[in-house]
């Protein structure tokens, strides 16, 4: 009779990105001992499901640089945020003075 070890204590891990939401993902395994070719069975495991990934982070610039009490302050996204799914970014924003809430709203701008 064979001698098989059918599971030998390890933990075998896998890691990927870029999973785009609304897409199906499997994992297939096959287990082989690299004798003449002999292959085991077939796993297969169903993968994640993502629900979102989220947009990357925008550079923002806030100006003047060394303001004056009666400068008005304007913040300017240099970088835009992207979203992995091409989903639709819209930004919010909160502008506090003196540790207190002062304005906020959502930009007027979508990408």
């Amino acid at each position: 009779m064979p001698r098989h070890k059918l599971y030998d204590g390890k933990v075998y891990q896998y890691t990927t990105s870029g999973l785009l939401k609304s897409s199906s993902h499997f994992f297939q395994f096959t287990a082989s001992d690299s004798t003449a070719g002999a292959t085991g069975d077939t796993g297969e495991h169903s993968g994640p499901a993502v629900a979102n990934s989220p947009p990357t982070a925008p550079v923002v610039n806030v100006t003047p640089d060394e303001p004056f009490t009666d400068d008005d302050l304007v913040c300017t996204v240099t970088v835009p945020s992207s979203d992995p799914e091409s989903d639709t970014i819209t930004y919010k924003y909160e502008w506090y003075k003196n540790d207190e809430q002062y304005l906020s709203g959502l930009s007027l701008l979508s990408i």
